[in-house]
């Protein structure tokens, strides 16, 4: 749902705003094996599930950033569901130091405790490329499965051609997509 709004003040009018109001109709459950830096948390906890795909500026605020961390995210769906595919974005923006991972592995379990490695994405994107994009990682492996697990790996250090070379990668990742069949 798309809200509208203008201010009117006797003669003068502002410009219309508009903002997207989405509803989430799950209850899953996010935890994280280390938690994103406080300087990009996207709003809390759950944020890589809320259904808010983060766009092209890591500044908005919907982005989660993990400061040379590998994200290791637990959805537990809440019972046993037939997933048809998963996928995470991820930002690059090398400037300001950020960089896709080098790969993703999605895994799923039954029961928590025991996972499946469904399958291991390598980053397509050149760690030289400037181009400020979203890289999207899929997994189309057909599982029932009530957790899923996305694991992200570092591409180490900043390169020594890169002026913040020697320092840790930041890695900015949101929206994780788990698909249901009906």
């Amino acid at each position: 749902t798309d809200l509208l709004a203008r201010a009117v003040l006797k003669d003068d009018t502002s410009v219309v705003v508009s903002h997207r109001v989405l509803h989430v109709d799950h209850q899953w459950l996010l935890t994280l094996q280390t938690l994103p830096d406080n300087q990009y948390t996207a709003g809390g906890p759950r944020a890589l599930i809320d259904g808010l795909e983060g766009g092209n500026d890591f500044r908005t605020g919907e982005w989660q950033g993990f400061w040379g961390e590998p994200c290791v995210a637990t959805v537990d769906l809440g019972q046993v569901e037939s997933i048809q595919s998963i996928k995470l974005n991820a930002l690059q923006d090398i400037k300001p130091w950020i960089w896709s991972p080098g790969s993703v592995v999605f895994s799923a379990s039954v029961d928590g405790e025991t996972f499946e490695v469904l399958k291991r994405v390598e980053s397509q994107l050149s760690e030289r490329d400037e181009e400020v994009q979203v890289e999207t990682f899929s997994c189309s492996e057909t599982i029932d499965a009530r957790f899923v697990r996305v694991e992200t790996t570092s591409r180490g250090m900043i390169p020594e051609w890169h002026l913040g070379n020697g320092n840790p990668r930041w890695t900015f990742l949101d929206e994780i997509v788990v698909e249901i069949a009906d």
